[in-house]
Formats: C-alpha cells, sequence, structure tokens
C-alpha cells in the first residue's frame, strides 16, 4: 500500500469515527473548547501513530477507542485529574422539554459516578458495541461482560432514585 493510499485510507476511518473519539475525550476528560480539541488531536495523533500497527483483527471502532481511551487516560494521569464530563450530545439538551432535560442531567450525573472500568463499559455499550467487542476491549469474557453490564444498570438506576429521593430497600 503506498503512503498515500495509507493516509486515505487513514482519513477516512477518522471521519467515520470521529463522533466516538470526541466522545471518548469528553467523557475522560474535564477540557472543554480548545483544550477539548487538542484532546482530539492528540489522540487523532496517537491513532496515526499505531495505525501501522492495527492488523485489522478487530472492527476499527473497538481498536480506536481503546487507543484513544489509553491515550487520553495518560494525558489525565500527568494532569493528575479526576473530573469526568459526559458528551456533547448528552450535555446538548436543547429541544428537549424540562422533565427530559433533568432525566438527562440525572443520567450524566450517575455516570460520572461510575469507576473508569464500570464507564468504559457503559460507553462501549451506549455507543452500540456489541458484548463481544467490548469483552475484546476489555480483556473480559463475554458472560462477565453482561453480568456487568447488568450490574452497572442496577447501580446507575440505584443512582437516579437516590438523586430523585425515592429510597428503595
Amino acid at each position: 500500500m503506498t503512503q498515500s493510499s495509507t493516509q486515505n485510507e487513514f482519513v477516512a476511518m477518522i471521519k467515520q469515527h470521529e463522533r466516538l473519539i470526541l466522545k471518548v475525550c469528553t467523557l475522560f476528560s474535564n477540557f472543554k473548547g480548545e483544550d477539548l480539541r487538542d484532546l482530539y488531536q492528540d489522540a487523532v495523533c496517537a491513532l496515526w501513530e499505531s495505525y501501522p500497527s492495527f492488523r485489522h483483527e478487530s472492527k476499527e471502532s473497538t481498536w480506536i477507542f481503546a487507543v484513544s481511551r489509553h491515550t487520553i487516560l495518560n494525558i489525565m494521569r500527568k494532569r493528575r485529574t479526576n473530573e469526568v464530563l459526559v458528551d456533547n450530545e448528552i450535555t446538548d439538551v436543547s429541544g428537549y422539554d424540562e422533565s427530559t432535560k433533568d432525566i438527562i442531567d440525572e443520567l450524566r450525573m450517575a455516570i460520572a459516578h461510575l469507576d473508569p472500568a464500570e464507564k468504559d463499559i457503559f460507553i462501549m455499550w451506549m455507543e452500540g458495541f456489541k458484548n463481544s467487542e467490548i469483552a475484546e476491549t476489555t480483556n473480559l469474557s463475554e458472560g462477565n461482560v453482561a453480568v456487568k453490564l447488568t450490574r452497572i444498570k442496577k447501580k446507575l438506576k440505584k443512582e437516579i432514585n437516590i438523586e430523585r429521593g425515592i429510597v428503595t430497600l
């Protein structure tokens, strides 16, 4: 493959998955505006550097998620920050009625309370990844992913109920 065709293939792949990269950047950082754009560029640069070693044995989206997440977590570790924001798609609540906005805010806050491993699994599930793809990325079995997803959903539901002041036993 020529350098030009490799670059074209890479650019097409990035354009196809730019929403996923941005979502990973927003979910694992506290960056906004220009800083978020810089973080996105850092992730794309890391993807480009890793691209020659991508063997296409997994889906592009799985590989992109893993490399982007690793890059961003390394950057965040260096900056020693633990704050988490939720993606623009969830935080952009314009066009929704007030009760839907409240539910979205509750979900966003509940997701922020998940530990990083749970957040990985839940974000990938929200993005439409299959359990087998999540398992491959997280080095868990498919059965373990299914169990963890069930527990994460229960945890989020409990967190939202607590936020609403609903007490369940």
